[in-house]
């Protein structure tokens, strides 16, 4: 796993930069106020260490080491529920899953806060235990758990349902995890009441800041959508994996397994917030990549119980519907798919080698533009170089032509989807009336449509 894992490294620079990941970049240096100051301070200390203004492998970097580390952390930090070859193979399925792959490469925080909340489970079992300093790792866990939380918000949603399953169900960890003589048992009671108090706290403390969160999240995605939040992680996730959860909770409930079941409730729980506030917001999948290990986890738990000659050859198919359709979908990200995102790079720099000194650009992403445009600004949101193409200026390229200025679109169609209907209908009606393609620049084998097209105006 840790070898497969290093792919995570391969081709870093290779795929165009998109508006997240520029904002990254345009945030840590200029930006103020963030819902997840800490990994907007990490990233600039870095982005200052190396000096200069970064190019595509520097900004993935960080990401990369931290999505390489969550699979050592997997196979380590979550034996205590699913059994040691289990956890191995969970940290195999996530070295060779391309959303993992795939958000490691990206120069957001979404590593970074999944490798933190796999390290606050590992933490909370060996307090629940009663091993020596029991305390000091409740301490320690609630610590990293609010790192992972204000590294990014969408932790909260699988280490809420954590704490509260680890001090509400402490009888039913018992059996899995209790201390077993009479000094642990201390240990273990002081542990969890400690764990109360740290949740109480949290609870006065923190309502104030998730309120402000989901303030802001409700104003940028204040349309619901749960049937997108369930397609795209049922995608992303894969149907094998989800066909193995199905196969593992059977199996969990059969043999009673106390401390599976458990991990099955806190994820559940956590994944039902999610849905809950996909009813009101739009939740992407990427909200719920903190989960992706402990799915995987909980997928492979059947794995764990050596298995006699007769189940051994319905294991390796099993693992194989796991597996193989996992690694086939990482080799085409990394080569058909130029990495699952579009192709802005290649497409501005087509009209930037094209145009003339007195032609118009309008695009959408123009911070990316700006990006490539601009070898000398890191303040990406202030435009210099062109015009944003979104649903405000839909009208502009009409008023413009009056003119008969020379203009150039890049456009995404599946961008287009999202602006109001009348603006859609103006701009495309222009487009395809009075503009000419010049060129596409293709992504193939997606469900998305991740093509970006040039076109120009006037037409001859």
């Amino acid at each position: 796993a840790l070898v497969l894992g290093a792919v995570r490294f391969a081709g870093l620079g290779r795929w165009s930069l998109w508006l997240d990941e520029v904002y990254t970049l345009a945030d840590a240096r200029h930006g103020t106020g963030f819902s997840n100051p800490v990994g907007y301070w990490l990233v600039g200390a870095f982005f200052d260490a190396v000096g200069g203004r970064p190019d595509e492998f520097l900004m993935r970097l960080p990401a990369a080491v931290f999505g390489w580390l969550c699979i050592p952390v997997t196979a380590f930090g979550l034996r205590a529920f699913v059994g040691r070859r289990a956890a191995a193979l969970a940290a195999l399925v996530l070295a060779l899953s391309p959303w993992h792959l795939y958000w490691s490469q990206n120069a957001r925080f979404y590593t970074l806060a999944c490798l933190l909340a796999l390290c606050v489970p590992w933490l909370l079992v060996g307090a629940m235990r009663g091993a020596p300093g029991a305390v000091a790792r409740v301490v320690a866990a609630v610590a990293v758990g609010a790192l992972a939380t204000l590294t990014h918000p969408s932790a909260l949603m699988f280490l809420g349902p954590l704490v509260g399953w680890t001090v509400l169900g402490a009888r039913l960890w018992r059996p899995a995890f209790g201390a077993t003589d009479g000094p642990a048992r201390a240990r273990a009671r002081r542990a969890r009441r400690a764990l109360l108090a740290f949740l109480i706290v949290g609870v006065v403390l923190g309502a104030g800041w998730v309120a402000r969160v989901w303030s802001t999240w409700s104003t940028r995605r204040s349309v619901g959508d749960p049937l997108h939040l369930v397609l795209s992680l049922g995608y992303l996730a894969t149907p094998g994996l989800g066909l193995l959860l199905a196969l593992a909770l059977l199996d969990s409930l059969r043999r009673r397994s106390v401390a599976v079941l458990s991990l099955f409730v806190v994820v559940g729980s956590g994944l039902a917030l999610a849905l809950g506030a996909s009813f009101f917001v739009r939740v992407s999948a990427q909200y719920v990549f903190v989960f992706l290990p402990f799915l995987a986890a909980l997928a492979a738990a059947p794995f764990g119980e050596r298995a006699g000659p007769g189940r051994a050859l319905r294991r390796v198919l099993l693992a194989a519907v796991l597996l193989l359709p996992l690694g086939a979908e990482s080799a085409l990200y990394l080569t058909q798919r130029h990495g699952d995102r579009p192709r802005w790079r290649a497409a501005y720099r087509y009209v930037f080698d094209q145009r003339a000194s007195t032609d118009l650009v309008l695009g959408m992403e123009a911070p990316v533009a700006e990006y490539y445009f601009n070898p000398l600004s890191d303040d990406l949101r202030q435009l210099t170089s062109l015009v944003y193409l979104n649903e405000f200026n839909a009208e502009v390229p009409v008023a413009w032509a009056r003119y008969g200025r020379r203009m150039w679109f890049v456009v995404n169609r599946d961008q287009l989807l999202d602006w109001p209907s009348r603006p859609r209908k103006v701009f495309t009606e222009f487009l395809e009336s009075a503009c000419r393609k010049q060129t596409t620049y293709a992504v193939r084998w997606t469900p998305r449509d991740l093509d970006v097209e040039v076109w120009r105006y006037p037409a001859n």
